[in-house]
């Protein structure tokens, strides 16, 4: 399964320097190999998989908890956007893989974004999450 990626940088003001100092050519560089772009440290994961396996496997052979905290990981930023307008596909695709009944799904929702407000380290939320899923 594929996750988008949402942009999760700025431009680099370091490179209004070259531009200044070089010209059209200073920033040339700049441009081809990425250094326009600041990228943030936090929207970025990774997920280590055993060697001789590649991600879908482990994925599959994954039991539900690491599922679950996997998906909270990769989706972090569109599950926060999803909670704050109350609904949308990245928090329904939680609900459902936590195995969420519809009747509690609105409880759940608002457990999950505590959370989401209590714990803004991904990795923190992720397993806190997993607890709320063992409690369901």
């Amino acid at each position: 399964m594929m996750f988008p990626m949402s942009k999760y940088y700025s431009y680099n003001p370091l490179v209004l320097g070259d531009f200044i100092l070089g010209g059209p050519f200073g920033t040339t560089t700049d441009v081809t190999d990425g250094a326009i772009y600041q990228y943030d440290p936090n929207a970025y994961t990774v997920a280590l998989v055993k060697e001789g396996t590649n991600n879908m496997n482990s994925l599959s052979e994954a039991n539900q908890p690491d599922k679950i905290r996997n998906f909270v990981m990769v989706s972090y930023r569109q599950i926060v956007e999803d909670l704050h307008k109350g609904e949308g596909e990245y928090l329904k695709s939680l609900l459902d893989e936590m195995k969420i009944p519809n009747e509690k799904r609105v409880e759940m929702t608002k457990k999950i974004k505590g959370l989401s407000e209590a714990y803004t380290d991904i990795p923190v939320f992720a397993d806190h999450v997993v607890e709320l899923s063992d409690q369901k």
